[in-house]
């Protein structure tokens, strides 16, 4: 029977909060802020919302399309290093599948974030601004807005964390060689002068 040590359960344990915690950070970052914006817009209720929020729409629905393409292109980048360390490293500890997964999440929002901003146009000619419901249009926006930034962050960084060539020899293999015998470079051979040669 194995028992674990203090100090490898501490550890063990902060690894899964930062594993869960990764998962979770986009959307729980994005409900903080919504909720921190809807806290100050009822303690402070004559701050005023911009008269023409349209353009901003238009300008994230840009945005939005402009990130779909960008994370379609990264899916690619992947399929196209298979064969690398930092691949198979991935692979085999499971965490391929996850990126996958940043990657397909990060296109939902970004893509549901561009359908609402053009919906959103529209709402904002249809809704009077000082009513509640616009105000609850420009909160979901702004959940969307943070959510899809961060999910599209994440892939980015662990993107960077892959394609590094530091981190990438973190993440390689290391070879079975005995630390008694230290591996050597030989020289290569001279050729040695024919009798002929002059």
């Amino acid at each position: 029977m194995t028992t674990q040590s203090p100090s490898t359960s501490t550890l063990s344990r902060k690894k899964k909060v930062a594993i869960i915690w990764e998962r979770v950070y986009p959307s729980t970052v994005g409900v903080i802020v919504t909720a921190a914006a809807a806290g100050a817009r009822w303690k402070f209720p004559e701050w005023k919302l911009p008269s023409d929020l349209g353009q901003l729409f238009s300008s994230t629905l840009d945005l939005g399309a402009i990130a779909i393409g960008f994370l379609a292109t990264a899916k690619a980048v992947l399929l196209s290093i298979q064969g690398s360390p930092a691949v198979t490293k991935m692979r085999g500890t499971g965490l391929y599948e996850g990126l996958l997964r940043f990657i397909l999440r990060a296109i939902q929002a970004t893509f549901t974030l561009a359908a609402y901003s053009l919906v959103a146009i529209f709402l904002e000619k249809a809704f009077d601004h000082s009513t509640l419901k616009w105000q609850l249009v420009v909160l979901i926006w702004i959940f969307l807005v943070v959510t899809a930034g961060l999910a599209c962050y994440r892939v980015i960084d662990v993107f960077f964390t892959i394609l590094s060539p530091r981190d990438i020899s973190t993440l390689a293999p290391k070879e079975q060689s005995s630390s008694a015998t230290p591996l050597t470079i030989l020289p290569p051979s001279r050729k040695e002068p024919m009798q002929g040669d002059n």
